[in-house]
């Protein structure tokens, strides 16, 4: 049944607040007392149990869920909640009473004696400003007793002539944009924000937090912090943060990369802001802002995989730094420097990368290349592993076979000692002991001169599994004792004998030196055809007679032209230009002594007649 005398709840009123205000309008003088009589335990409507809330707005003939919205109530654990708000204890202000004088002045102006009401954004303790009449929130003075602490009308009553003098004297100051983005987040008026994914208190005080060591730095004295501090500091944070992940994360690597900042990890260039994430235990409503850090923190610094970061395992190395990767390969601090920047993993000694730090540079990307590197070995330990002359190692090298894992002016060329036994295995794996060789058996050098090739054409061979047979003799498996047959060697090596011209021919029947032969045939005006010399059996190009033909019937060159007039080339040529015949390619000076065979024939017939 509902009290005889009723009050209109407040929009954002918290149930304190409308619990005082029905009490003394049923004239009580101290609503503790009151709420006795009426069978609701006062301490357990401040902590906003259900059973009590209920029971107040039958008394106050109020909407149940619209006051249990505002209600300020324990929660789980170190907490409170407001509506679906979790705030820690430190971050919501429960028994200091702050509230702004004009407010008070309005409301009692507006509503008569009992008009006077909280609201529930004036007990986040990052709220410090009333956004309304942009003035500081003034706390109220000290109990007397009797006085509960949430007895709000009753505390007005006693701090009203305090409260009617700051109204006249407070100095005026803006809210900030954290504060009004706040109490905007309370009264619902939502606006597009990257913060609106993360609950109130998280915004506030990663804002405030962020804020106070962009400003003082790592090892910013919080405890010294005074009002204007830290609505600098929350204005400084917002400022970043509002604008979206990628602006947050750039302001994390701009602390990381500040000048005059100590080497180390996060705690060391975040200092505070990292403490506070990292060492005071955080409720779930942080696991998203902890995620986006961690994150950032393993994309920029040399956390190894299973270390644990912000309570959770990394679980990929995503960034090296020199001494991690040291580490990892064993290889001397100095040279693996010097292999990082020969395959560009590190810039050139400018003391920085991308990732902010000296010596940080890409973990996945060089992964292959360190785990190569961690077991290289110099040239001369690699013509061990295949029992291989200098300059047969230079010839495998040649032919793609070996390749080096570094390749600088500053670093001597390092070879993978695995992809060495790997080509080694590919070598020897179809192998098979010989005890007395054969009259066409040759090792492969010997192989090589008497079938006019390459070592690199047997070695191919082999590989690609298509010699029936080969061996190795003395036991031995390795480069220099293996032994092939000649025979089949030449065999599988004969290429057809293309009928053609070599270039050397083409130079004389053409009349045009080395340098135009080879324009011609790279430019594709006389394609070469791959063949085998019949006498010698080396490998040689031709141009096909076909192929000069058809090449002959569209184009001249200027000393056969020369040849049929009977006049001198340099007189030719003038008589050309005259006639405005451009010669095949003017722009270049291998093709400026060749003429379209159509453009050149009228000249020429005027010539010879």
């Amino acid at each position: 049944m509902p009290l005889p005398f009723l009050i209109d709840l407040q929009p954002f009123e918290t149930q304190t607040s409308f619990g005082s205000r029905l009490a003394a309008a049923n004239l009580a003088e101290y609503a503790q007392y009151f709420y006795t009589d009426v069978k609701i335990k006062f301490p357990a409507l401040v902590r906003g149990e259900t059973a009590q809330l209920n029971r107040l707005s039958e008394l106050g003939d109020v909407d149940r869920e619209l006051l249990q919205s505002n209600a300020v109530c324990s929660g789980a654990g170190e907490g409170h909640t407001i509506g679906d708000q979790f705030f820690e204890k430190r971050t919501l202000l429960r028994s200091t009473q702050r509230v702004c004088p004009a407010c008070i002045i309005a409301d009692i102006e507006a509503g008569g004696e009992f008009g006077a009401y909280g609201r529930s954004y004036w007990h986040m303790a990052s709220v410090r400003t009333c956004v309304a009449h942009s003035r500081p929130l003034l706390g109220l003075d000290a109990l007397k007793s009797p006085r509960n602490a949430h007895d709000f009308h009753g505390r007005i009553i006693d701090d009203f002539a305090m409260i009617s003098g700051a109204d006249k004297t407070s100095t005026r100051r803006s809210p900030t944009d954290l504060e009004s983005y706040l109490v905007s987040r309370f009264q619902g008026r939502i606006e597009y924000n990257w913060l609106n994914k993360f609950s109130i208190q998280v915004a506030s005080k990663t804002c405030e937090m962020l804020g106070a060591v962009m400003m003082r730095g790592p090892t910013a004295n919080l405890a010294a912090f005074q009002a204007e501090d830290w609505l600098a500091a929350g204005s400084a944070g917002f400022s970043v943060a509002s604008q979206g992940e990628e602006a947050f994360r750039a302001a994390l690597t701009d602390l990381q990369r500040r000048p005059g900042v100590p080497s180390g990890g996060p705690q060391a260039h975040w200092g505070r802001f990292y403490q506070w994430l990292a060492f005071s235990g955080k409720p779930q409503s942080y696991n998203k802002m902890l995620d986006i850090v961690r994150d950032h923190i393993i994309s920029n610094y040399p956390i190894a995989a299973d270390e644990t970061v912000l309570g959770k395992k990394c679980l990929r190395r995503r960034v090296h730094s020199l001494a991690s990767a040291q580490r990892e390969t064993g290889l001397h601090p100095k040279r693996l420097r010097t292999l990082l920047i020969e395959e560009k993993f590190l810039p050139v000694d400018d003391g920085q990368t991308q990732h902010g730090a000296v010596g940080f540079f890409d973990a996945i990307g060089a992964e292959e290349f360190l785990k190569e590197t961690s077991v290289s070995v110099g040239q001369p330990q690699a013509q061990k592993v295949f029992n291989m002359s200098r300059s047969q190692f230079d010839v495998m090298r040649k032919w793609g076979f070996i390749v080096p894992v570094t390749v600088g002016a500053r670093a001597k060329p390092r070879y993978s000692l695995i992809a060495l036994k790997e080509f080694r295995h590919r070598l020897v794996r179809q192998a098979v002991p010989v005890r007395h060789l054969g009259r066409t058996h040759a090792d492969i050098q010997t192989a090589a001169r008497k079938a006019v090739c390459s070592t690199g054409e047997i070695v191919t061979l082999i590989i690609e599994g298509r010699l029936n047979w080969v061996g190795f003799a003395n036991g031995q498996r390795t480069y220099r004792n293996l032994v092939v047959d000649v025979d089949e060697v030449m065999s599988k090596l004969h290429t057809a004998v293309v009928e053609g011209l070599t270039k050397k021919e083409l130079k004389s029947l053409l009349g045009v030196n080395d340098c135009v032969i080879k324009w011609l045939c790279d430019s594709g005006y006389l394609p070469l055809r791959k063949s085998r010399s019949p006498i010698s059996r080396k490998s040689q190009s031709v141009v096909r007679q076909e192929d000069l033909d058809n090449f002959s019937r569209r184009y001249v060159t200027l000393r056969n032209l020369a040849r049929q007039s009977g006049c001198s080339s340099q007189r030719l040529k003038s008589i050309l230009k005259k006639a405005s015949i451009e010669p095949l390619d003017q722009s270049n000076e291998n093709g400026r002594n060749i003429y379209r065979r159509r453009d050149v024939e009228n000249v020429l017939n005027k010539v010879l007649s």
